[in-house]
């Protein structure tokens, strides 16, 4: 047994005195995070599953406090109704020398799966619509604010949506489902307050990634179709995501060719944002 399976043991019996840890795996996917599936067997025989979920250290840099906020938001998420991992434990550091959390572990697959398309977006669409319905009340004070850039010219005559909880990563791979249902939202480390079409810019620009121009349209269509959501500032969003995003990409450790890919679409979702600000 290696020092960290050992570590996890001395884990599962803080969580849950007289289980035992059946078995370990790493599970594939975060760049962020560091997510291990484990399999726990109960004294009454029964077996279960548990994601452990460490921080990396640039995460923790930013925000030493990004799992305690974390554990505290699925909390809130859990008792709104949000498809989420239930938050089972919250370890200060003590076993790993940095926070992390324990959740239970959803089964399902991340991606459309064998659902068609346009039903797909329609979940993912009701899903983020669902997520902006939890206004930016008191208790999610402790998250950041998202806000346009200072200095962006908007139109007068539209002003900001209300404030909701944006979601901040919210694009296929965040998003599990089972037979042909969406199951769970995962890693919520980005998450803020801010205008809702924050998000929508960023699950636009990833269904264009995923899928094509159509799929990002079709999606945006069914959204706003859910929401009182006024898309009038959207090419404004568009344009900050593109802009934050294009540094980024090179960091995201992408085959050549995909980086490539990814690079040409997201110069004409900024040609498209552009072209939308000039006419407006």
């Amino acid at each position: 047994m290696t020092a960290f399976d050992e570590k996890l043991a001395r884990l599962v019996q803080r969580v849950a005195p007289d289980s035992n840890l059946l078995r370990s795996w790493p599970l594939q996917g975060g760049i962020s995070a560091r997510m291990t599936a484990l399999e726990i067997g109960t004294p009454g025989g029964e077996i279960t599953k548990w994601v452990l979920r460490q921080h990396g250290d640039l995460t923790l840099e930013l925000n030493p406090q990004i799992a305690a906020e974390e554990f505290r938001l699925l909390q809130i998420l859990q008792h709104a109704g949000v498809p989420v991992p239930a938050p089972r434990h919250l370890d200060p550091g003590a076993l790993f020398g940095t926070p992390c959390l324990v959740l239970d572990y959803i089964e399902g697959e991340s991606g459309p799966g064998a659902t068609d398309r346009d039903t797909y977006l329609g979940q993912l669409a009701s899903c983020l619509a669902r997520i902006h319905a939890i206004g930016a009340g008191d208790a999610l004070a402790f998250l950041p604010r998202r806000e346009l850039d200072p200095g962006v010219q908007t139109r007068p005559s539209a002003p900001a949506n209300p404030p909701v909880l944006l979601h901040g990563d919210l694009w296929p791979g965040n998003v599990l489902s089972r037979d042909g249902a969406v199951v769970g939202v995962i890693d919520w480390e980005d998450a803020a307050t801010g205008d809702p079409l924050a998000d929508l810019a960023i699950t636009r620009l990833e269904l264009l990634w995923t899928f094509d121009r159509d799929a990002s349209d079709r999606f945006t269509e069914l959204y706003l179709a859910m929401t009182t959501v006024d898309p009038a500032h959207q090419p404004h969003w568009d344009d900050r995501v593109a802009r934050q995003v294009a540094p980024e990409l090179a960091h995201w450790g992408l085959d050549p060719v995909t980086l490539r890919t990814m690079r040409d679409r997201l110069a004409e979702f900024a040609a498209w944002a552009r072209e939308r600000l000039a006419s407006g």
